[in-house]
Formats: C-alpha cells, structure tokens, sequence
C-alpha cells in the first residue's frame, strides 16, 4: 500500500489550466516522454472553451468532480457532464470543451480496460476491500478514512496492492479506479 499526499503531488499548467498528477504507472515514466502504461491526474479547466491535447493510443476516462463541463468529440459524440459524471474517449480524438472545472482523469494504453467510479462512504462504515484486480487507486476527495490504521485525509490518494481493512471516520466521497 503507498499512501500519495497532496504535497507530494507535482502541478504544471496546461493550454486551458492548470494539472496535477495523482499516479503514474509504471514507477518512474513520464507523460512527457508518453512511455507509461497509465496516468491519473486532477486538472483545472480555467479558460472555455479550449482544446484537449491530442494523445496517441490513449484512452481517456474524464469524471467531472466539480463544475461542468461540455466534451465535443468531433465526427463521434458529445458529452455534457456534471458533477461525478464521466466520458470515456479516445485521445486520438479532437476534443473541445466548453465549461470550468475540475476533473479527474484516467489515461491508459494498450486498450487497457478500467473502471471508474465515485463512491460515498459514511462515517462508521467498516469493511475489508479484497483485490480482485491488478490494480486499485483510491482517490478521496472528501472526508478522512483509515486503511489498515493509516489515516488517509481529503485529497490523497492510495494504491493498494493487497486487501486491506477500510474504517470511515467522517463522511467521504471516494474514487475509485480499477485496471
């Protein structure tokens, strides 16, 4: 288990705001470079409408965790997302988009399948989550939990490698990303 804290996070501008990687994988690649397999990231749409960078044999999953947010997929689809809705598209695609936000991100390669969702937890829930994928990515983005004891604040994030015993300490909204 490796517990990712907001400070620990690095954030660049981008053509339409602002980026901050969450994870990437694997250890040590780079977007830059585009040699990894998957990158989680929160981004800021500040100026509307902009265009997405186009990005090669990826697969993006946007989920809107505040604001809204027009995707306009050119000759595909259009999507208009609120808050904890999400688009999945590719990256070859021109994409537009026309609203502020926040959103979090999910690119893959090798037409990897994942799953995202948002998940809202209670205080005193308890339960142990069993691994059953090869890979899951929790992001909180609000609240406080406890992971095998570990205090896990609003705006960390944790990559479980084995099961683990979850405990809410107060009311929290959880992402949950599966590969």
């Amino acid at each position: 288990m490796k517990i990712i804290r907001k400070e620990d996070r690095t954030t660049t501008k981008w053509s339409g705001g602002t980026t901050s990687e969450l994870f990437i994988y694997p250890e040590g690649s780079s977007f830059i470079t585009g040699d990894f397999d998957m990158r989680i990231s929160l981004a800021t749409v500040e100026s509307s409408p902009t265009v997405f960078t186009k990005l090669e044999g990826v697969t993006r999953t946007l989920m809107v965790m505040e604001g809204t947010q027009l995707l306009e997929h050119e000759n595909e689809h259009t999507a208009d997302l609120k808050t904890f809705q999400r688009d999945t598209f590719s990256g070859d695609w021109n994409t537009k988009c026309t609203g502020t936000s926040i959103n979090f991100n999910v690119m893959c390669k090798n037409d990897a399948f994942v799953r995202v969702q948002s998940i809202p937890l209670v205080k005193g829930m308890k339960g142990k989550l069993d691994l059953v994928d090869t890979l899951v990515f929790l992001y909180l983005k609000e609240g406080s939990i406890t992971i095998d004891g570990e205090i896990v604040e609003k705006d960390s994030s944790v990559v479980l490698d084995k099961p683990v015993n979850l405990e809410v300490m107060e009311d929290a909204i959880m992402i949950e990303v599966t590969l």
